[in-house]
């Protein structure tokens, strides 16, 4: 495998307006974590990808974030998934399967931010805490 070009990672260009609501509350600083979540709610509460269908819009710089600890966690999750740790020289897999399950889990989140900051924050909180448990470094370590 080679590893992509790929300078941005992307979202529903429809959905960018409401991504850019979340930076305008207390529980986010930077574009990369609003997506890092949107993919935790993805992956651990809908459990079904949701491939981007419309147009796309660019979101995250990859090269700009590169030693973020959320682009960490974000290949770390779709290596884990993908059982194949020979997916890191190829970001276009990675980041596919990453924007798969963003796109689905936004969709989730941006519900409940507009139930209420009480419902919003109290399933995040859920989210996290279920990665963290779920999340097994050793399994990552010994892909072989």
């Amino acid at each position: 495998m080679e590893e992509s070009d790929r300078t941005f990672i992307y979202i529903e260009d429809n959905d960018f307006k409401k991504y850019q609501k979340f930076m305008e509350t207390p529980y986010f600083k930077k574009n990369i974590e609003v997506f890092t979540i949107a993919v935790l709610i993805g992956k651990y509460v809908v459990k079904k990808p949701l491939p981007i269908k419309g147009k796309k819009k660019d979101y995250i710089r990859v090269g700009f974030n590169s030693n973020n600890p959320n682009m960490t966690i974000l290949k770390s999750i779709a290596i884990s998934s993908l059982k194949d740790v020979n997916a890191l020289v190829d970001e276009e897999k990675i980041f596919d399967y990453c924007e798969s399950y963003a796109n689905a889990g936004f969709k989730q989140m941006y519900e409940w931010y507009n139930t209420s900051s009480s419902v919003f924050s109290t399933n995040l909180s859920k989210v996290l805490f279920e990665f963290l448990d779920d999340f097994d470094m050793d399994k990552l370590e010994n892909l072989e």
